[in-house]
C-alpha cells in the first residue's frame, strides 16, 4: 500500500497508527532499503507498506493512510480495536475531529471503559459515547484487551 505526502500516516509512528486488531504491517520499502517494522518506526512519505490484514478491514486501513482532508464516509460495520489504543490517535487516524478525545486528558479504550462502566467491566459489557457504540469483547483478568467500535445507532 503506497501512501502520499498528504497522509494521516506522514510522519506518525506506526504504534500511533491505531491499527485495527489483527493487522499487521508485515514490511515497509523505503527507496531502495526494506524496513523491519517496529512501533518505534516513523513513517515517511512516499514509503510502502505490505499490509496483512482480513478483508472487512480494508476500508479502515485506507481511512487511516488517507489524506488529512478526506472527508468521505466512514467505514461502517464494527472496528476491533486493542484496549491499550489511545482516543487521540483513533481520532487521528479515522479523521473524527476530535470527537472521542472531547479535548479531556488522552486515554486509552481501556481508560475509556473505566471511566464509563466503573466496576461494571465485563465482556459483552457496552456503552455509548461520542456518537460510537463500544463493546468489550475480551478480557484477561480485570484488562481489557479488546473492543469493538461502531457508529451509535440512531435514536
Amino acid at each position: 500500500m503506497p501512501y502520499q505526502k498528504n497522509s494521516r500516516a506522514a510522519y506518525r509512528r506506526l504504534s500511533r497508527m491505531a491499527l485495527p486488531e489483527g493487522v499487521v504491517v508485515a514490511m515497509i520499502s523505503r527507496g531502495d532499503k526494506v524496513i523491519p517494522p517496529r512501533g518505534s518506526t516513523i513513517l515517511q512519505p512516499e514509503d510502502y507498506l505490505f499490509i496483512v490484514l482480513k478483508h472487512d478491514y480494508k476500508d479502515f486501513v485506507e481511512q487511516a493512510f488517507a489524506d488529512k482532508g478526506f472527508a468521505g464516509s466512514r467505514p461502517a460495520g464494527p472496528l476491533r480495536m486493542k484496549g491499550a489504543t489511545m482516543l487521540s490517535d483513533i481520532d487521528w487516524c479515522y479523521g473524527y475531529g476530535a470527537k472521542l478525545n472531547q479535548g479531556r486528558e488522552d486515554v486509552s479504550l481501556e481508560g475509556l471503559c473505566v471511566q464509563m462502566l466503573g466496576n461494571n467491566l465485563a465482556e459483552q459489557a457496552e456503552f455509548k459515547y461520542a456518537d460510537r457504540h463500544f463493546k468489550i469483547v475480551e478480557m484477561v483478568g480485570d484488562r481489557v484487551v479488546t473492543l469493538s467500535i461502531q457508529p451509535a445507532e440512531p435514536v
